[in-house]
């Protein structure tokens, strides 16, 4: 298997992986979001991609395509690859308007409700 070496972590090659833009509408950038996601450069556990964690029932990600397990690499435009969680954090959630994530989701990624330790998007 071949690794994507730009990245600060060993991201398979494996064509299994499927690379697509999801589009969260949204009208009121108070209303949440609705998703948390963990990892990044730094983390607890080492440098990581920014991966979904969870998603809220009824929230707006929950009608859109996003997954738990999705690896977010980009936001609107803006890279998060080689980024911290908190930057990550950020970027998210000052995004005006609809939110659009440019995402890596794997075969395996499964369907989950909110936990602890990770960051909620307002």
């Amino acid at each position: 298997q071949t690794s994507v070496k730009s990245w600060p972590f060993s991201l398979p090659s494996t064509g299994f992986g499927k690379l697509s833009i999801v589009r969260i509408p949204r009208t009121d950038s108070t209303i949440s979001l609705g998703f948390r996601i963990v990892g990044g450069i730094a983390s607890h556990q080492g440098d990581l991609p920014i991966v979904i964690k969870s998603i809220s029932s009824r929230s707006l990600a929950s009608r859109s395509t996003l997954r738990p397990g999705d690896h977010v690499v980009g936001c609107n435009g803006a890279s998060l690859i080689n980024i911290s969680h908190d930057s990550a954090a950020q970027l998210i959630k000052n995004t005006r308007g609809d939110v659009k994530l440019t995402v890596l989701t794997w075969p395996h990624a499964e369907n989950k409700t909110e936990t602890r330790n990770s960051t909620p998007f307002p």
